[in-house]
């Protein structure tokens, strides 16, 4: 004869409970400890930046590119750094709950790209030169500021992740997913085209070329300046603002 157990929902529960207990012991994750250390990584050189972990990335321009670390012990113990394609990847190869890492980068060359994928920022600490394409994009809760005089702009900003622009361009194409945010009130513009998606928001400045928006969803974008022509397609209760 066959005996058949039948486990209470409430034993279920606290199952499950030593179950996730028991993951923690295992370190899966751990926090940042020890000493905050600072390190100069000697790297391939590069123009493009991908950040895919959490940390503060400080660019400054100079005559010869460097890279400096400041990290806690263990957090260094897991750097996983690499020059791919001519953009410099940085990662960490261990996870952690909570940690404290900044990075700054000396460019000796024009900055061609910046990728944030996750929590991590990037900021220039004075104005960079730029390549006449530069490509930003930020996924996730991350967030570019950048200072720069460029000829052409496109963003990418999908997540709640935002971007804060000042200086000059030609031209800025941007696409603006989800509830993400662009503040671009600092960065003159000749001509701008403006695509979101959701509930983002854009703020922009056109002097005398063309604003061209595209707004799905309730998203809304705001502008300055006086731009030569104001092209518009609204499709839900999104919004196209003059905030002069």
């Amino acid at each position: 004869m066959k005996t058949f157990f039948s486990l209470s929902p409430l034993l279920i529960m606290l199952l499950v409970a030593m179950s996730s207990s028991g993951c923690d012991q295992l370190n899966i994750c751990e926090n940042g400890r020890g000493s905050t250390l600072e390190e100069s990584l000697d790297m391939a050189s590069f123009s493009g930046i991908d950040l895919r972990t959490n940390a503060n990335v400080y660019l400054i321009a100079g005559d010869s590119q460097s890279v400096s670390v400041q990290a806690q012990e263990n957090v260094f113990e897991a750097l996983d750094f690499e020059v791919v394609d001519s953009v410099l990847v940085i990662d960490l190869n261990k996870c952690f709950y909570s940690y404290d890492m900044d990075v700054y980068l000396t460019l000796d060359q024009p900055l061609s790209s910046v990728e944030v994928s996750g929590s991590g920022d990037v900021f220039t600490l004075e104005k960079v030169d730029v390549a006449s394409l530069l490509s930003l994009e930020v996924s996730g809760s991350g967030e570019i500021s950048l200072e720069a005089d460029a000829d052409q702009i496109e963003n990418r900003i999908s997540g709640s992740g935002g971007m804060n622009l000042s200086g000059s361009a030609n031209s800025i194409e941007t696409r603006l997913s989800s509830s993400g945010s662009l503040d671009g009130y600092s960065m003159t513009t000749q001509d701008q085209k403006v695509m979101v998606t959701g509930s983002g928001k854009a703020k922009v400045h056109v002097e005398g070329g063309t604003l061209d928006v595209t707004i799905s969803g309730s998203g809304t974008v705001y502008y300055r300046g006086t731009p030569g022509s104001v092209n518009t397609s609204v499709t839900g209760s999104g919004r196209l603002v003059d905030d002069n």
